[in-house]
């Protein structure tokens, strides 16, 4: 499972010379070799990536008993992170404060980390996302297809939009005068463009979400068609 907090939580330094090992496996932080960094360290997403594969079983069985399961399975994660989250003691290394304005309350519970997944960012993820699987389960026509285009490419379609993300943000940058140099390694050091003040509205932000994944579409629905016809074994990973 997912690194998570406690009363002494250990960093890479105090492994001295397997400190690389350490991040490799549990940090996001500088990598060990050349000048990027590790987003996704491998201990977390590979314990993501077991809970997947474990979950396999249940999509096999009657759609009855299958909803029943997946149902009890986000219900159950759902309320797990709510106790623990209100708790604030175990579950994610950055506990939420409470503020004047209740908005902002919230947002600071919900604020749960990613890089490297808490616990408590797995359970609320994937638990909504297994209810909205058992809410659009129902859809019909091109909705649904536009959705399975996505689903049955994950990996492709992800790695696809890195490239088309960054080199949207990229042309937008220097277009709008900034240097191409900002837009590097952004994620590992981002502070070069937040002190210029780069940024969007919120609703523009939503607007280049959807654009993205209108222009990611016909790729993810050409590979979903070559998945489709052959049978690599390989493929399936994709």
């Amino acid at each position: 499972m997912p690194v998570i907090s406690c009363s002494h939580r250990s960093t890479p330094k105090d492994l001295g010379a397997l400190a690389p090992l350490w991040t490799l496996a549990f940090e996001f932080g500088r990598a060990p070799f050349g000048s990027g960094f590790i987003a996704y360290p491998a201990i977390p997403w590979f314990g993501i990536l077991c809970l997947g594969y474990g979950l396999g079983s249940v999509f096999v069985q009657e759609p009855g008993r299958r909803n029943r399961v997946l149902l009890q399975i986000a219900l159950g994660a759902i309320a797990l992170f709510l106790v623990l989250r209100a708790l604030n003691q175990y579950g994610d290394p950055a506990p939420w404060q409470a503020f004047p304005i209740v908005a902002a309350t919230a947002m600071s519970f919900c604020n749960v980390s990613k890089y490297p997944p808490s616990l408590l960012f797995v359970l609320i993820t994937l638990g909504v996302s297994l209810l909205c699987l058992l809410a659009l389960q129902r859809l019909r026509g091109l909705p649904a297809r536009v959705l399975l285009a996505y689903g049955r490419t994950p990996l492709f379609t992800y790695v696809l939009h890195i490239y088309v993300v960054h080199g949207s943000a990229l042309l937008v940058a220097v277009l709008a005068g900034y240097p191409a140099s900002y837009e590097a390694n952004v994620i590992g050091d981002p502070f070069r463009l937040v002190k210029t003040g780069w940024g969007f509205n919120l609703l523009l932000v939503y607007a280049a979400w959807l654009a993205i994944l209108v222009v990611l579409y016909p790729a993810a629905r050409w590979f979903a068609d070559v998945k489709r016809r052959r049978r690599e074994w390989w493929l399936r990973y994709l």
